[in-house]
């Protein structure tokens, strides 16, 4: 069963923050709050972040029932419906979140922790299907990075910015494998890791269209942990935008897109690339119907072989059909 909370949210709004922050309880580091969500109790359809507004928190957000819930903050906010098992949701502290959709009776447990940098919202998993946590990157330049939407094989990723030579995740530490999992026309591949005292970023996004999907627009840091792009997206001389013709790489929806070497080059005249090799992505997962047998040695090899730098989902076989060759014929998911 369904609830809108509307009027809880037009109550909260138009009290005082005090009242609302004395009246819904406070989350804390280190310490569960469990919530039975219900409209007889407005004390259960909100909660207050940890910390100070100064501060930045990462909140996981569970319940075993699944359905259709979201939590709003201000104007901001997330929504998740089944088969998700729960958020991990950023906010700076000491902000009151409320529970705009719910389902009721439903018991719903929040954790914090700080998170001063690189803070992404995400879903938890799927039907309880999580990610495996990324590792250290270990003594190599291969890179297996998956995450709900996406799963991106290379025996060797690196990148190149004239003056500060190349950049592996070789032996980088801190690595996080996230992303947007944002619909079923939008997705983005975000990787963070450390190296040498600095943190390394690479993110790309894409886009579907219901045939096809493509990647319009890649980044890196450089030295300074500012952003180095690639893709169809150029700034002119004159400062305007201009939309070029070919986007950075494109395949077809549920198909796996793979290149025996693939090189990007930067947007701007530095001469700055992105190059991976061996390289296998399959976007936009789960998919539907049949599956494409070419992937199978790339995601065997994650799946079986029990590699991790970021490395496949638990039960890969379920989410990305037909992982044994033998299987994809007429596979149905």
């Amino acid at each position: 069963m369904l609830i809108s909370a509307g009027l809880l949210l037009v109550l909260l709004c138009g009290s005082s923050s005090s009242l609302v922050a004395a009246t819904c309880p406070s989350v804390r580091v280190g310490t569960p709050t469990e919530l039975t969500l219900s409209s007889s109790d407005p004390d259960s359809l909100c909660f207050v972040a940890p910390g100070e507004a100064s501060q930045q928190y990462r909140l996981t957000i569970r319940t075993p029932t699944y359905g259709r819930y979201q939590i709003q903050r201000g104007s901001s906010g997330f929504g998740w419906s089944r088969p998700a098992d729960g958020i991990y949701y950023c906010t700076p502290g000491a902000f009151v979140i409320t529970f705009g959709e719910y389902v009721a009776g439903a018991t719903v447990t929040i954790n914090a922790r700080l998170k001063p940098s690189d803070c992404v919202s995400d879903f938890i998993g799927f039907n309880g299907k999580v990610p495996i946590k990324a590792t250290d990157a270990g003594d190599t330049t291969a890179v297996y990075w998956s995450h709900h939407m996406y799963y991106l094989k290379a025996s060797e990723f690196k990148f190149e910015i004239p003056g500060e030579g190349t950049v592996t995740m070789r032996n980088g530490s801190s690595v996080e494998i996230s992303g947007d999992p944002g619909s079923e026309t939008y997705i983005s591949i975000e990787v963070y890791w450390t190296l040498g005292g600095k943190r390394k970023r690479f993110n790309g996004y894409l886009t579907a269209n219901g045939t096809n999907w493509w990647m319009d627009e890649a980044r890196v840091y450089n030295a300074d942990e500012e952003w180095v792009y690639f893709g169809r997206y150029q700034a002119s001389p004159g400062g305007t935008v201009v939309l070029q013709n070919t986007p950075l790489m494109s395949g077809k929806l549920n198909e796996c897109f793979q290149r025996d070497e693939l090189v990007l080059s930067s947007t701007d005249s530095s001469g700055s690339s992105i190059t991976f090799k061996n390289f296998a992505l399959a976007a936009f997962l789960p998919w539907h119907g049949r599956c494409a047998p070419r992937c199978s040695a790339a995601l065997l090899r994650a799946a079986d072989s029990g590699v991790d730098s970021g490395a496949a989902p638990q039960g890969l076989g379920k989410r990305l059909p037909c992982v044994h060759q033998r299987h994809c014929a007429g596979h149905r998911r």
